[in-house]
């Protein structure tokens, strides 16, 4: 028999006891059933717990807390739960799980894989892919392109399509028969050597009988009852001309894979997805155009089956596969390369896809920083504080200082210059971003125009090392505790720097303040949406609720139900007002909307980065990443955050007086709004 037990005053929000199996088996499903018993818990808080783990992590993951159970169950309770069992599965996480205070008790656990005890099943060899021993093209792609014109972007437009389709329809694909990097290549001579378009889809026909038949699929995958957005096959066929490869496309699309996928899973207890079995070719210092081809290919093809928010992009994604077609195939060195990808994932729009490994875009960029932090203000890119105070004096530079020319040309010149190369769901992050490289180079000073109050200065800057200055991203670093106790009986908590103990220590620290300031100008260090989200709250409390794509229906998305905050037992009573900027972000964004359930709570602030859903990890040809918010984030109602942000209940944009006075305007206008009672 297991115990959980979890004491108010305890560290963790969670208390478990687990068991871990050897997980080296064959099988299509898995159940774990037990009993359970239990006292003094919140309403439906305890639950057994299975987690299927692989080589990288968690495959997946599923508990039995949406079958009731009452908060003293003094009878045992049976209860079961069955998942998809992975291919990749190394060992088996079991037991019960306890969220909050109270006890419960676990006994009788059993473990089948379809049907029979795991003690009586034969561990299977780790598995072996097809994919992963064909090897023929890791030097290269040896496919030699004709000049690009109009004619061949557009017959290699399609031939994306028709490859992206195929690896995520196809059930060989699917199941890692196939290494699909290297079908492209295959593909590639035959296709542009096809002198019209009939003649190309007959290429393309043959390849894909050469995958294999596809059997009459059992199970079938079915359709989502109720989408958010589908990706109806006419896309695609209505681009081709031979019926006979219309008819082969729908019967992989009816026939399409029902389970796993080599190439793509969903993270599991969150639902984004999980890119497999993508080499980056880290060994590629610049990859060749047919490699280059598959760095467009994989990227648009991710974009467009399983990123949440591919229809809220600027331009429409249809149009972006031909546009780098040519850009692509026609570059010449590493530099080029990295900044036409740089261009290319700006498309999504998304705060959350940046380009690492850009080695060559750093290397021009420069190394060397002046030792000041700019932010973008309405008046222009401003001196805000500095890296570090010893070198105030030396940088020439005062705070409050609005930069206007970058060695003689207008900053709204290089800004408009820039803009393509800054990745951003909206501008404020992206000129937050932008910020921290304009004084930037590699050269040892930068000249600098700088409007300091009526004048107008001509400035050389010196540049330093960044190992010589104390660089951060976002707000400077906090060294004053979490939590505060203001003048006149108002409580400020900072989620900077916020430990798990200071959540604990919160109620009772600030229980009789006459308002709470909740700041989130910064990214929390600890998730707290639901411990301090739920202390603002008199009962359960939707805040928010998510689409997340399929496996099984690449390129729908589908609603969940709205998630709850549950509400404390003995919640604050008093005011709340949360402050943000475009510092919010991401989890910081997600924090703020479930205090934005509790009818106490104002928002203040400006516009935040408007990048939320947990992160997905791309890699791309030549040991480069990019990564996108992998799950689409809500408000209940449906509202959107992507892009827009945390829209606040009042504007408090930061201003050049503010700043060169060294005022905190935002957190001044919070203590005004509870001086005056809201």
């Amino acid at each position: 028999m297991y115990i959980a037990q979890h004491q108010e005053g305890q560290d963790a929000e969670f208390g478990a006891a687990l068991r871990i199996l050897p997980g080296q088996f064959a099988g299509d499903s898995i159940t774990l059933s037990g009993w359970l018993r239990t006292r003094d818990i919140t309403e439906n808080m305890a639950a057994l717990l299975l987690r299927i783990d692989g080589p990288d992590g968690p495959l997946q993951y599923g508990n039995t807390f949406d079958q009731s159970i009452a908060s003293t169950q003094d009878e045992w309770t049976y209860r079961q739960l069955t998942l998809p069992y992975p291919r990749d599965a190394q060992a088996i996480a079991v037991g019960g799980i306890l969220h909050g205070p109270g006890e419960a008790w676990f006994d009788n656990f059993a473990v089948t894989i379809d049907g029979q005890p795991i003690g009586q099943l034969t561990p299977r060899p780790p598995p072996s892919y097809a994919a992963a021993r064909d090897t023929a093209f890791l030097t290269g792609s040896r496919v030699e392109f004709p000049a690009v014109s109009p004619e061949v972007v557009d017959r290699l437009d399609v031939l994306g399509r028709v490859w992206g389709f195929v690896k995520y329809h196809h059930p060989a694909v699917a199941a890692g028969q196939h290494n699909f990097d290297a079908e492209l290549f295959r593909v590639l001579p035959d296709y542009l050597a096809a002198g019209t378009q009939v003649e190309s889809e007959t290429v393309l026909l043959s390849w894909i009988e050469r995958l294999g038949p596809v059997a009459p699929c059992d199970p079938c995958a079915e359709a989502l009852r109720d989408p958010v957005r589908t990706v109806p096959l006419t896309t695609l066929t209505n681009l081709l001309t031979n019926e006979l490869l219309v008819e082969q496309l729908g019967h992989i699309y009816r026939n399409r894979n029902a389970g796993q996928h080599y190439y793509v899973g969903l993270a599991p207890g969150v639902g984004n997805p999980d890119f497999r079995h993508e080499d980056g070719y880290v060994t590629m210092t610049l990859p060749d155009a047919g490699y280059r081809l598959l760095t467009l290919y994989r990227y648009w093809n991710i974009i467009y089956y399983f990123f949440p928010y591919v229809e809220e992009t600027d331009r429409d994604w249809e149009e972006v596969l031909p546009t780098y077609i040519a850009p692509l195939l026609e570059l010449d060195d590493q530099a080029e390369y990295e900044y036409t990808l740089l261009r290319l994932i700006a498309e999504i729009n998304d705060t959350h896809a940046q380009l690492a490994g850009a080695e060559w875009i750093d290397h021009a960029r420069g190394n060397r920083y002046a030792a000041v932090h700019l932010r973008h203000l309405a008046a222009g890119f401003t001196v805000a504080d500095y890296y570090n105070d010893e070198l105030s004096d030396t940088t020439g530079l005062k705070i409050g200082d609005v930069i206007t020319h970058l060695e003689g040309r207008p900053l709204e010149d290089l800004v408009a210059e820039w803009k393509p190369d800054y990745p951003a769901s909206n501008d404020a992050a992206r000129y937050r971003d932008m910020a921290r490289n304009l004084l930037r180079s590699k050269e040892n000073m930068l000249a600098v125009t700088v409007k300091r109050a009526e004048r107008t200065l001509d400035l050389t800057v010196p540049l330093f090392p960044q190992d010589q200055i104390d660089q951060y991203w976002g707000p400077a670093p906090r060294t004053r505790p979490a939590l505060e106790l203001l003048d006149d009986n108002i409580g400020y908590v900072s989620l900077q720097n916020i430990t798990e103990q200071d959540v604990k220590l919160l109620p009772d620290t600030f229980a009789k303040v006459k308002g709470l300031i909740v700041d989130i100008r910064n990214y929390p260090a600890t998730f707290v949406p639901f411990s301090l989200g739920g202390w603002l709250l008199k009962e359960d409390t939707p805040f928010v609720k998510f689409t997340h794509g399929s496996i099984s229906n690449p390129g729908a998305f589908e609603w969940t139900e709205p998630l709850e905050i549950p509400a404390s037992p003995d919640p604050y009573t008093g005011k709340v007002v949360v402050l943000v900027n475009e510092l919010t972000q991401s989890q910081a964004e997600y924090t703020a909307m479930a205090f934005r359930a509790s009818p106490l709570t104002t928002i203040i602030g400006s516009t935040t980065a408007g990048a939320d859903g947990n992160y997905s990890s791309i890699l791309l040809p030549g040991g480069l990443s990019s990564g996108i918010s992998g799950i689409g984030i809500f408000y209940p109602d449906g509202t959107p955050t992507q892009r827009v942000g945390i829209v606040p209940d009042i504007e408090v944009p930061l201003t050049l007086e503010g700043v060169r006075d060294g005022r905190d305007e935002l957190l001044e206008r919070a203590i005004e709004l509870i001086e005056k009672g809201m």
